[in-house]
């Protein structure tokens, strides 16, 4: 059996101020490196046999300070890139929610279905999330990988292997910067 160490990546200046930020390429802040660090020394108990990264500078960052504790080759997977979330882009977590309340009447279904405001429809960043999912189970049987992503894509991850989930609870599906939650596959 494989394992899955789905890793949010650390902190950056962004999520120090609660701004949802998509495909827009910034790196880790000060405590996002220490948050690394601590990754890093955390995972070195783990025997890993690989790690895999998004392509955006704050999930590169985050990998490239674990993996100076590790020494694994690391697989870069644009698959695993952030939601490109089009108009939300800058705006804060309560911004947002304003925006599905009034526009979807809170219905996260609705929400779901649609697309962000000029951005990715989440359908499709459903598909190119399973399909990298379903590459690394293919490839990589039982091996212990660490994958450091996104927010939205761990949430979409979490429903890859319960796919069973509420929309509701996808939405509450909520990992903090530098959190690990591991899967079995």
């Amino acid at each position: 059996m494989g394992v899955l160490f789905v890793i949010h990546h650390a902190e950056t200046e962004y999520n120090s101020k609660e701004i949802y930020v998509g495909k827009k390429d910034i790196g880790i802040n000060k405590i996002g490196i220490k948050q690394s660090n601590c990754l890093g020394k955390l995972l070195k108990k783990e025997n890993l046999d690989l790690i895999v990264t998004s392509s955006l500078s704050r999930a590169k960052e985050t990998a490239n300070i674990i993996n100076q504790y590790k020494k694994k080759d690391i697989i870069i997977d644009v698959r695993f890139v952030e939601v490109d979330i089009g108009g939300y882009e800058g705006l804060s977590s309560k911004e947002i929610l304003e925006i599905v309340k009034n526009r979807y009447s809170g219905d996260t279904y609705k929400f779901y279905n649609d697309h962000f405001l000029g951005g990715e429809k989440n359908k499709d960043v459903e598909e190119r999330v399973y399909q990298g999912l379903n590459n690394i189970k293919k490839n990589y049987p039982n091996k212990r990988i660490a994958l450091i992503t996104h927010g939205f894509i761990i949430r979409v991850i979490n429903r890859y292997f319960n796919p069973a989930i509420l929309f509701p609870d996808f939405y509450n599906f909520l990992v903090k910067n530098a959190e690990i939650k591991r899967f079995n596959f």
